[in-house]
């Protein structure tokens, strides 16, 4: 790289803080947050429209790692999920992830170690006189994740034996998650085509505690609720960059999560449906409500900031959901409220597929649009059908 164009690419590193505030970061958070963007960025649209509130959500076919690696002991088959979103001109945002879990193991992948299985890029572009330059903050990781009381019943239906009886109520779930980070600054000028990359890597970990008890509503039929608690510490290792004789430290999130669900399993609307078809269907109702306290230290500025968010969940037949939730923080007085939608359609227990939409207002921006598609699939259930 040639003297003109590190210049260009220092000042356009040095020009990154405002960029994060300006296009995108002032739209999910109040103050600027770390020289890794892409890690503050939760690429979920279920939870974006549930007021950001992930780390214990327990349920449905969505589950969100990147809040809480625990809740990869409750993945089941084989899923694939992508969204992309534009923050702001010029500043995008890809994500796609992998999953795929059984009998209370679960492994999630956004491009490590298969590059091709997943991938968390925000890309920001800008022009100066005849230049382009850009930022790119890319995120490959892989995670695991493991349910105790999963897992003892898979052990005993393998030995043939009962599982213990707290295994239908109570659960604790562990998670751990390795990103390689990269930061790439590129410059395109007449004569000029110049690159620096820089990378580090950023490590998660969780746990999450629920139990759940039965119910029975007279004009629903059996019910079941469940209670959960999540704990997660994002970029627990504090990992920073070093460039050009500059460590930029990035944020650790501690995150603290309550969810509440209930499920109403009554199945006389359905009976004139194929038996396969409606076993995909359930529960016919489902209610959640999920909140998040989320306290992060901000590296770019050397002190810490609270957010809280909450969201609710309202299902129907697994087909529709709708949601709704609020955010902010106390400190700054900063406020976003949010909404969401998905329609899918599960093919019994063999798989399916499912659109997501949320709605995010911003202070002083346009409200923030995500859209993003999951596909499920449990291979065993598949084998067993045609054998």
């Amino acid at each position: 790289m040639n003297l003109q164009g590190r210049l260009i690419a220092i000042f356009l590193a040095s020009l990154l803080p405002c960029v994060q505030r300006q296009a995108w970061a002032a739209s999910i958070f109040p103050e600027p947050r770390t020289s890794a963007a892409v890690l503050e960025v939760d690429p979920s649209v279920r939870c974006a429209g549930m007021g950001g509130a992930g780390t214990a959500v327990f349920w449905g076919v969505s589950l969100n790692p990147w809040a809480n690696p625990a809740l990869l002991g409750y993945a089941e088959g084989v899923r694939y999920e992508q969204s992309d979103a534009e923050f702001g001109p010029g500043v995008k945002l890809r994500a796609r992830g992998t999953t795929i879990g059984y009998g209370g193991l679960g492994l999630g992948t956004t491009g490590r170690p298969i590059e091709g299985l997943g991938r968390i890029d925000l890309e920001a572009t800008a022009s100066l006189d005849q230049a382009s330059l850009g930022l790119i903050d890319q995120a490959r990781s892989w995670s695991a994740g493991a349910s105790i009381s999963r897992l003892l019943e898979t052990l005993a239906r393998g030995s043939g034996r009962t599982a213990p009886a707290f295994t239908r109520f109570a659960d604790v779930a562990f998670g751990y998650s390795d990103k390689r980070v990269e930061d790439v600054l590129w410059v395109s000028s007449p004569g000029d085509n110049s690159r620096i990359a820089e990378h580090t890597f950023a490590r998660d970990r969780g746990v999450m505690i629920h139990g759940g008890a039965p119910l029975r509503v007279r004009w629903l039929g059996p019910a079941w609720i469940d209670a959960a608690y999540g704990y997660s510490e994002v970029n627990f290792n504090q990992p920073a960059f070093d460039a050009f004789g500059v460590t930029s430290p990035t944020a650790r999130d501690w995150r603290n999560g309550v969810a509440l669900h209930a499920t109403f399993d009554g199945t006389a609307p359905l009976r004139r449906l194929p038996r396969w078809f409606a076993s995909g269907l359930a529960p016919f109702v489902s209610a959640g409500w999920a909140m998040d306290f989320i306290r992060t230290t901000q590296g770019e500025v050397g002190r810490s900031h609270d957010v809280d968010g909450w969201g609710a969940e309202l299902g129907m037949v697994n087909i529709l959901a709708v949601r709704m939730g609020r955010s902010g923080s106390s400190a700054s007085g900063y406020v976003s409220h949010t909404w969401g939608v998905s329609f899918g359609l599960p093919l019994g227990r063999y798989g399916g597929g499912r659109w997501d939409h949320a709605n995010v207002t911003r202070d002083g921006l346009p409200d923030l649009k995500r859209d993003g598609w999951t596909l499920w699939l449990d291979p065993l259930v598949v084998y067993h059908a045609v054998h």
